[in-house]
């Protein structure tokens, strides 16, 4: 978790594009904090198993996904209805979101 923090700062502040002090926290440092939660099958589970692993990767992805999808929501969807913000930033998201977990699935494998 707090690598994933310091991650997100040092992205943030290498080539970040923040409009606001919340968004800045929700799109970097909590976003990325959001991925240490895919160690959590290492303390939970003695095994090298896929299925030992595959849960926490799912719920770290979910979470960072939140992150920012909240972000999306509160900061760019001025003027929008909350179900057409809604499913902007859930399929903004997605689009780079997805390729990263199937990769960390494909990795494990």
């Amino acid at each position: 978790l707090l690598v994933g923090f310091a991650y997100g700062i040092v992205d943030m502040l290498i080539g970040g594009y923040v409009i606001h002090p919340a968004q800045m926290i929700l799109d970097y440092p909590a976003a990325y904090a959001m991925c240490g939660l895919a160690g959590l099958a290492l303390v939970k589970s003695n095994t090298n198993t896929i299925t030992a692993h595959l849960p926490s990767i799912l719920l770290a992805t979910l979470m960072r996904a939140l992150m920012h999808i909240i972000s999306g929501l509160i900061f760019f969807g001025e003027g929008r209805s909350f179900g057409a913000s809604l499913a902007h930033s859930v399929g903004y998201n997605l689009q780079f979101l997805l390729p990263d977990v199937v990769i960390c699935i494909v990795v494990l494998y």
